[in-house]
């Protein structure tokens, strides 16, 4: 087969990963307020399965670091995505005191860095490294979707505009807590394709 038809198909095929992506997080959302009538609350479906993504790309991150290439950027980076948790999480640390999960977050990020940074130039270089990959561009994008498009489209002056008397807050975090989840699964996909392609250069 001629070698550039093969490249085509790998490049459809990473189109169809991608687009999956965002058909599932609709569905989950579908799930959430056409049959469970959600609101959306901390314990929608939409919800526990961000945070069970989150605990997925940890866990992914974690038995990466035990690899020899990508040590120091894969614990940076799982405890960049445990500070995430713990803020998906902050209802069940406000039992205890309103806003503690900054305490918890914090601890996990010094943490994190001490190890990451503990060959700093290694680190860097991992770093370094880590940018020039079709990954770190994916994951990228997911943490576009999460941390800038969810907050912009989520908006709730934004939404009373559009739907003026008709505005239901729902709509708004049906938006919003979407296009999170839709961001937590492209890195999922992201962290995931990277651990199998670093996994078969250490093994090779």
């Amino acid at each position: 087969m001629n070698k550039d038809w093969i490249e085509f198909g790998f490049a459809l095929g990473r189109f169809l990963l991608f687009a999956c992506t965002a058909v599932l997080a609709v569905g989950i959302l579908m799930l959430d307020v056409v049959i469970f009538d959600s609101s959306l609350g901390e314990a929608s479906l939409t919800e526990i399965t961000q945070e069970a993504v989150l605990v997925l790309i940890i866990g992914v991150l974690y038995a990466q670091s035990r690899l020899e290439n990508y040590t120091r950027v894969s614990l940076l980076m799982a405890g960049f995505f445990a500070c995430m948790l713990i803020r998906e999480l902050d209802f069940l640390f406000d039992e205890w005191r309103h806003g503690s999960w900054v305490y918890f977050a914090l601890v996990i990020a010094m943490i994190a860095s001490c190890k990451g940074f503990l060959d700093a130039p290694r680190a860097w270089k991992e770093l370094a490294e880590y940018t020039k990959t079709q990954e770190y561009e994916m994951l990228s994008m997911g943490l576009m979707a999460i941390l800038v498009l969810s907050r912009l489209f989520g908006m709730g002056i934004l939404w009373q505009a559009i739907l003026e008397e008709g505005y239901a807050r729902v709509a708004k975090n049906s938006v919003e807590e979407g296009l999170e989840l839709w961001g937590y699964l492209l890195a999922l996909v992201a962290v995931l394709r990277h651990y199998v392609r670093v996994s078969k250069d250490h093994s090779s």
